[in-house]
């Protein structure tokens, strides 16, 4: 699949194009029905000029004939001269001398030859003329060259004044264009935005901006009302689950066989499900500060040793970048307690990638891994690799997905892949927040 374009580089390309073909296409037209005709009865005037000068020179007396070349060469520029000799005729590709030559065939017994200079700034013409040779030298007109360097600087100059006047538009049709797509990127993170199109003249464009944020005021609603229906649903099965294990907390201890405790592991699993729920419906905007993301690092790393886990990083130079560092911490630490959990409680190694084109975590194992075609499955609402429907053992099927929910509200980018020997890497890449101000 090719790489996609910006939508102005597309126009100006298909734009260049059509143009050097319409260029072109005008020049083989231009050529073939009015140069090339023009020239050619430019060379049968000329080659009648010449016979007829030709023969009137042989019918004059030849006291007379001196005026008679004195007179060809003041009104025609013709010097006709008896005698001379034949050399090698024009090729097909110089176009006057060809279609001169081709004329005076026409006209005359014996073919001549028609040779123009090196420079081509003059033309030679040996004939015979009822058996008398002539050599005939004159200036070589640019009808077919210079007509067609004219009609070339024409059609350039018409191609680019409408190419820049095309160029023009076009540039005022991509600029709103830009700018609802950069709208639509802080939309897609959770944030207020307008579109600032009011000085567009675009019709089209207008109606767009108007049906999107008619569009965004709907989601934004939908939204709230689920979030609010999420939060009463879980505000209406929290009460019932308090009562719940207050209940079983009062229960008598002997003789349960161990029943108890197991009802109170269930009802706290199902209030940390309806928290998870709730985190996943939830997209609320989220402070955003300059962090030094190799020092958080370090501090999740101390973090996680109090709580028995064993994160490898290798702390390097400070990596400065406008992000949302709570949001940042909840993503890696469901990463690094994922990793925990399935690498069979195995020490996790944390990376960061600190370069000038991205900004890149890491998150290895060497647990089972997870099946390549299950790398983005993992990454929907309630889908659990583990067999069993036990919250303690596999999770509730939320993590990632909350994870990847955050990340996209962010504008980041985060996925799976197979490690090699065994294993899974989890990768996340930031993308810098332009701070205001």
């Amino acid at each position: 699949m090719k790489a996609p374009r910006p939508l102005y580089r597309h126009i100006s390309r298909t734009l260049a194009w059509a143009l050097a073909a319409q260029l072109l296409l005008a020049l083989v037209l231009m050529v073939a029905l009015v140069l090339w005709p023009l020239t050619d009865r430019a060379a049968q005037d000329k080659a009648a000029l010449i016979v007829l000068s030709a023969q009137t020179w042989l019918e004059l007396p030849p006291g007379t004939r001196p005026d008679f070349e004195e007179e060809l060469r003041e009104r025609h520029g013709l010097s006709l001269m008896e005698g001379g000799a034949a050399s090698e005729s024009a090729s097909r590709w110089v176009p006057y001398p060809y279609l001169l030559e081709r004329a005076l065939t026409q006209r005359l017994e014996l073919p001549p030859t028609v040779t123009p200079s090196p420079d081509l700034q003059q033309i030679r013409v040996f004939l015979w003329v009822h058996g008398q040779p002539f050599s005939v030298h004159f200036e070589s007109p640019r009808l077919l060259i210079g007509r067609l360097i004219a009609l070339a600087v024409v059609l350039l100059g018409s191609s680019m004044l409408a190419a820049f006047l095309a160029m023009l538009m076009t540039r005022r049709l991509v600029r709103p264009l830009e700018a609802i797509a950069k709208v639509a990127q802080i939309w897609g993170r959770g944030r207020e935005a307008s579109l600032p199109i009011q000085d567009c003249s675009i019709t089209e464009v207008r109606d767009l901006a108007d049906q999107l944020e008619a569009m965004m005021r709907d989601l934004r609603q939908q939204d709230q009302e689920r979030t609010t229906l999420l939060a009463g649903v879980s505000h209406d099965l929290r009460t019932p689950l308090a009562r719940l294990r207050l209940a079983l907390e009062m229960l008598p201890e002997a003789g349960a066989g161990g029943l108890r405790d197991a009802m109170v592991r269930d009802v706290e699993s199902m209030d940390h499900l309806i928290g998870q729920s709730l985190q996943l419906a939830r997209s609320e905007p989220t402070p955003v500060e300059r962090v030094d993301l190799a020092r958080l690092a370090v501090d999740m790393v101390d973090d996680y040793a109090r709580l028995g886990i064993r994160l490898d990083f290798k702390a390097g130079h400070a990596c400065m970048l406008p992000c949302a560092p709570q949001v940042l911490r909840r993503i890696l630490g469901n990463l690094i307690e994922n990793a925990w959990r399935y690498g069979g409680q195995q020490p996790v190694e944390l990376r960061l990638e600190c370069g000038r084109d991205r900004v890149r975590f890491e998150v290895l194992d060497r647990g089972p891994g997870i099946p390549e075609e299950k790398h983005e499955a993992v990454f929907q609402p309630f889908v659990r690799l583990e067999p069993s429907r036990n919250v303690s053992t596999g999770g509730s099927g939320l993590g990632l997905s909350i994870a990847r929910q955050l990340a996209r509200a962010q504008g980041w980018r985060m996925g799976l892949e197979s490690r090699e020997g065994g294993g899974t890497r989890a990768w996340l890449e930031l993308a810098p927040v332009v701070l205001p101000g």
